[in-house]
């Protein structure tokens, strides 16, 4: 599962509406591959879009989440001055900086090229 962050853009700044994770979860298939839709509520208007999809890779997740948004758009009359500014995961500081503070070599997850992978 990933969760991709759908930045959305209004002309001159409108707000959308206030049910906007209701219409969006409204235009959403059923049993679909977005398992759940979060608003950021951080003062940014419009609001970022979680979307929390299960695919098999991220660039799917992506494909998915912008397809399902930019559907979603046009499907409600209410969205429609809404257009998709952006449309990617987000990335997770905390996991990186884990992984370089880690024991497994400074933060590599692949071996030096100097390094033999054959095992031998």
């Amino acid at each position: 599962m990933y969760l991709i962050h759908v930045r959305l853009a209004a002309p001159d700044g409108a707000a959308p509406p206030d049910d906007l994770r209701d219409l969006l979860l409204d235009r959403l298939r059923p049993g679909g591959p977005i398992d759940h839709v979060s608003i950021s509520r951080d003062g940014t208007v419009p609001p970022t879009v979680g979307m929390f999809v299960t695919a098999p890779s991220l660039v799917e997740s992506e494909r998915i989440a912008r397809a399902a948004a930019v559907r979603a758009i046009a499907a409600e009359p209410r969205l429609r001055p809404l257009t998709v500014a952006h449309c990617g995961a987000a990335l997770v500081g905390a996991h990186f900086e884990q992984l370089l503070a880690g024991p497994s070599g400074g933060g590599r997850s692949l071996p030096r090229q100097d390094q033999d992978s054959s095992g031998s």
